[in-house]
C-alpha cells in the first residue's frame, strides 16, 4: 500500500513493479532516499500509478555526472526497463497464454497508454 504523500519522498511507501526492495538503491545498493519515476514529464503520474518507479540514493538519482537525471543513456535504459516491466505485467494480468501470443498486443497497449514505444 502507499499513501498520498508527494511521490519521491521516502516517507511514503513506494509501490514498484520493478523491485520489492524499496529501501535499497537499485543502481549502487546503498540506502535509497528517493524515488525515481522511470517515465517522467507529462506521463509521470501514469508512471507512478503503474508502479514504474525505482528506489535510488540521492547520488544515483540527482547528482551531476552519471546519475539518472544527468545521463542520457540512463534515461534510455529507464524508459526501456519501464516498458518491458509494464508489458510483462500487462500480459500476466490478462492472459494465461504464451508470451509470444500477446507480446504485440501488450506493445500496442503501452503505445496507446504512453503515446510512445521505447522498444
Amino acid at each position: 500500500t502507499r499513501n498520498d504523500a508527494e511521490p519521491g519522498n521516502r516517507g511514503e511507501e513506494m509501490r514498484s513493479i520493478i523491485t520489492k526492495y524499496g529501501a535499497v538503491c537499485l543502481i549502487c545498493g546503498s540506502v535509497a532516499s528517493e524515488t525515481h519515476h522511470l517515465i517522467g514529464g507529462s506521463n509521470r503520474k501514469l508512471s507512478d500509478n503503474d508502479g514504474l518507479t525505482i528506489p535510488l540514493c540521492h547520488s544515483c538519482h540527482n547528482e551531476p555526472g552519471d546519475s539518472v537525471h544527468f545521463n542520457g543513456k540512463m534515461k534510455v535504459l529507464s524508459h526501456a526497463l519501464a516498458q518491458m516491466a509494464w508489458e510483462k505485467k500487462y500480459i500476466i494480468d490478462r492472459y494465461e497464454l504464451p508470451f509470444e501470443d500477446v507480446s504485440e498486443e501488450a506493445r500496442e497497449a503501452f503505445r496507446e497508454r504512453y503515446g510512445v514505444s521505447y522498444l
